[in-house]
């Protein structure tokens, strides 16, 4: 029981760094193109992901049922991003939600919750964030089609 707790603490915090090591060079990335517009949309976005990803590896260090939740709502989050900014940058951050959702995996076992409700935890944070994102799109660029 012990190292399963280890190994959800490492991945969460690796699922942490390897995301803000990513937004730090899509940041650097971005603003050196001075053709590149950062804010409000991409800087926001990166920063959701910046959040949900410490907010998981926060996770794996308490206690309790409802952070095991938090820790599905966050893979939930990230991996709608993998999958809206697929055409482009979303792809960065597959090995962060591959390494978030292993440790929500982890952290169900450790704290004994049904996994069905994880997995719904998961999949309504998903659609959420993909409404969200596509309304944010929508208020700040209103001539976007989709």
């Amino acid at each position: 029981m012990v190292q399963l707790g280890v190994s959800a603490k490492i991945l969460g915090i690796s699922g942490f760094v390897v995301c803000l090591i990513t937004c730090l060079v899509i940041f650097q990335s971005l603003l050196s193109d001075p053709h590149q517009e950062i804010f409000p949309l991409p800087a926001l976005y990166l920063l959701e992901m910046i959040v949900a990803s410490l907010v998981a590896a926060i996770g794996t260090f308490k206690d309790g049922e409802r952070w095991g939740r938090v820790i599905w709502a966050a893979g939930g989050i990230i991996a709608a991003f993998v999958l809206m900014g697929a055409w482009s940058i979303g792809f960065l951050f597959i090995p962060t939600a591959i390494f978030v959702l292993i440790t929500a995996l982890l952290s169900r076992q450790r704290r004994h919750t049904q996994f069905l409700i994880g997995a719904i935890i998961y999949a309504g944070a998903f659609v959420t964030q993909i409404i969200l994102m596509f309304a944010a799109i929508r208020i700040l660029y209103p001539n976007t089609i989709f």
